[in-house]
């Protein structure tokens, strides 16, 4: 014997019960801002712009890296001139390259002494 079951006897209960959804916000109405004050807005006082200012270093080249830079030089011609075929006498070259750099370096140490006293003080 066949029993006929009904679709509602087919639903099984978990003891779960369903809630409804929650209460949409109504957005037809504004928030009350009766009680806002903006925020005081303060301005910056205005300074004139720098139109001269004074380097923080000095920007001329120091003597003594200019005569490092002749010294390289010197080098760099001597030995471009020795793979060309040109024959030295390595030792005369490196004290006579000495000596003029020695020569230079004291000469240049006396002009800024002397282009210095002749200056007025900063």
């Amino acid at each position: 014997m066949s029993e006929h079951i009904s679709p509602e006897s087919e639903v099984v209960s978990t003891g779960a019960t369903i809630e409804e959804p929650p209460a949409q916000p109504d957005y037809g109405s504004l928030p009350d801002f009766s009680g806002y004050e903006p925020p005081v807005v303060t301005t910056a006082t205005w300074a004139p712009p720098i139109t001269n200012p004074k380097p923080p270093v000095s920007t001329i080249p120091r003597s003594s890296t200019i005569v490092w830079g002749l010294i390289v030089l010197a080098v760099g011609i001597v030995v471009i001139a020795a793979a060309a075929g040109a024959s030295f006498d390595m030792g005369l070259a490196m004290i006579s390259l000495i000596g003029a750099a020695g020569l230079l370096l004291i000469g240049a140490s006396a002009l800024g002494s002397i282009r210095r006293k002749s200056r007025p003080n900063r």
